[in-house]
């Protein structure tokens, strides 16, 4: 039987996966996909009954300060331009499915390591001539582009994807 926590671990992974391919084909993390997992945070809110109760709204008050605690310190590196605006909303939008808890923290080092890893690769990469099969692929051969950034959506909807089955959100 499909629990209603299965539906929004569901809806979760599918927001992650949906992030890492638009990010790796588009450069970009859609506004829609933010949306999409802030209303479903809002829904499982109201499905756990976090609003009817003292102890709920402090459980959702650890949901929201993660968020934005996460949300400050991607800031940062948006300010300085090592992110873009969209893997910073994904972050925070992570954190607030996550909660204050270890697995958010784990998330944030786990996908800092990923993103640097990803970084390294493709700044290896790019500097190798791309083959010409390889040039037929309209992603491949944007990706291949040196003065692009790295598409960190990639790492951060892997990451969040793989640490949901750690985080007591989804677990009952």
């Amino acid at each position: 039987m499909i629990t209603l926590t299965v539906v929004f671990h569901l809806l979760f992974l599918g927001c992650m996966a949906w992030a890492a391919v638009t990010d790796l084909l588009t450069f970009r993390i859609f506004n829609s996909l933010i949306v999409t997992l802030l209303a479903g945070f809002v829904a499982w809110a109201l499905v756990e009954g976090l609003l009817f109760s003292s102890t709920g709204l402090a459980t959702l008050g650890w949901h929201v300060l993660a968020s934005l605690a996460a949300f400050a310190l991607f800031l940062v590196f948006y300010i300085i331009g090592q992110m873009g605006a969209g893997d910073v909303k994904l972050i925070a939008a992570t954190a607030l499915w996550f909660g204050w808890h270890p697995v958010t923290l784990n998330y944030i080092l786990y996908a800092m390591i990923a993103g640097g890893v990803l970084t390294v690769l493709l700044y290896g990469w790019r500097k190798l001539p791309l083959s010409e099969a390889a040039s037929k692929v309209r992603f491949i051969k944007r990706l291949h582009v040196r003065r692009l950034k790295t598409p960190y959506g990639i790492t951060l909807g892997l990451t969040a994807a793989y640490l949901s089955f750690q985080s007591p959100t989804f677990i009952n």
